[in-house]
């Protein structure tokens, strides 16, 4: 798992490869920017998962507060 504390850009010309079974969860107001290449590679046995650090339900309490916080879409 990989949680994104800060923003992150991938530039034109450059490729951020995202493996099978990945879980990349974003901490509040963290933005993932793609100018370049996303390559996702999930499967149905293994998918990848991008998500907010509040959601528990996909790689457990990233952000350690137990049932504090909630997950919300958007």
């Amino acid at each position: 798992m990989y949680v994104l504390a800060c923003n992150v850009t991938v530039e034109h010309g450059a490729t951020l490869t995202v493996q099978p079974g990945i879980i990349v969860k974003a901490d509040g107001g963290t933005l993932l920017t793609i100018n370049g290449r996303l390559d996702v590679t999930g499967t149905a046995s293994a998918p990848v998962t991008f998500t907010g650090i509040k959601d528990d339900s996909v790689g457990g309490d990233s952000n350690r507060d137990g049932q504090r916080d909630v997950a919300r879409a958007g």
